[in-house]
């Protein structure tokens, strides 16, 4: 995107007005943000069809509760992916996807993160 954005703005044929550039880049930059978005939503849905995170997510929410939401077993399921917050996005929110006590994972990611999610 920002290749053909230089590519209209630095042809010498064309010149263009501050306002269309800006507009340019704006829509340039909502493309790269709505496809970003398609990407990850693309990767939650991959993750939540994956038999092995379903038959995780279904021993946990079998299990017997020893912490409110399962939240000490989600926090061990997830810790591998708490050093990269998009990885650790996709993999909670496909896991609630597929049944997951929100509670749980949420806390999870609180403990792990600091952050509220």
């Amino acid at each position: 995107m920002r290749k053909q954005l230089e590519l209209i703005e630095n042809d010498p044929r064309r010149e263009l007005s501050p306002e269309r550039k800006e507009e340019l880049r704006k829509e340039a930059e909502e493309r790269a943000i709505e496809e970003g978005k398609a990407r990850v939503r693309a990767a939650i849905d991959n993750m939540a069809r994956d038999p092995e995170v379903i038959a995780i997510v279904q021993s946990i929410e079998r299990g017997i509760k020893t912490t409110k939401g399962h939240y000490g077993r989600y926090m061990a399921v997830l810790t591998p992916f708490a050093k990269d917050r998009m990885s650790l996005f996709v993999m909670s929110r496909a896991m609630i996807r597929i049944g997951a006590d929100p509670f749980g994972v949420r806390s999870a990611i609180k403990i792990l993160t600091g952050a509220e999610w």
